[in-house]
């Protein structure tokens, strides 16, 4: 006997449809999947003419990579990248070019093309600020100096502060003085002032032994030691 009411009987689950992603989770997924692809075989693409003339000049490279990950000698190919530096515009044939010159026997010839790149890149300023770091000298000082106090270098600022403490002048010891009072790059100038072995600067880096920032309380010490070593040589 029915009540007269119509009863339906839950669903049963297959047991999968719990654990299964969502269909979108899954699409984004493939999409940028299939868009990083895309990007490797552009980048690959455009740094053919690059590899070509590698290999002429005697580098028996498959990537422009090969150079510094296979740990070769690789002076001779610097004049070759920077020729093609400013001629590729492909981001990540690019990116293999400007990590390419991050080594010693880019400086200081790679130091002021690599400033016109900062400039005009939007994407790889902190990459490039680090290659910086390697192969600038006091010819790019100025332009250093600029950028490292324009807000529109965003977080490349640090590396750019980092900078001044590889190149030993007073114009470094002068813009690292004024980062010293500037939140967003302190930690970074009070590495920058021990590098630069700046007696000066040691009123300004000793508050940083109390900063909230363990790295930077880490920082400030090691910069008083080199101080303090540099005064008593």
């Amino acid at each position: 006997m029915t009540d007269g009411k119509s009863h339906s009987m839950p669903e049963e689950s297959d047991g999968d449809s719990l654990h299964a992603p969502e269909v979108g989770t899954v699409v984004a997924s493939d999409t940028r999947e299939a868009q990083r692809l895309a990007a490797v075989a552009a980048g690959k693409k455009a740094s053919i003419p690059v590899v070509q003339d590698l290999r002429r000049a005697g580098f028996d490279v498959v990537a422009i990579q090969d150079l510094y990950q296979k740990k070769w000698e690789y002076q001779t190919a610097i004049p070759i990248l920077l020729k093609w530096l400013p001629v590729v515009s492909d981001p990540l044939a690019k990116w293999q070019i400007v990590a390419a010159l991050r080594t010693r026997w880019a400086k200081p010839m790679a130091a002021a093309p690599l400033v016109r790149e900062f400039r005009s890149d939007g994407s790889r300023k902190w990459e490039i600020a680090d290659v910086l770091c390697v192969v600038a000298d006091a010819s790019v000082l100025d332009d250093i100096v600029e950028l490292v106090k324009d807000p529109a270098s965003g977080d490349a600022r640090q590396m750019l502060t980092l900078c001044l403490g590889e190149i030993k002048d007073p114009r470094s010891v002068e813009t690292v003085a004024l980062l010293l009072h500037d939140e967003a790059v302190a930690g970074h100038a009070v590495i920058a002032a021990g590098k630069l072995k700046a007696v000066s600067l040691r009123p300004l880096i000793e508050p940083y032994l109390d900063d909230p920032r363990a790295w930077v309380r880490a920082e400030a010490r090691k910069s008083l030691a080199r101080l303090d070593r540099s005064a008593r040589s």
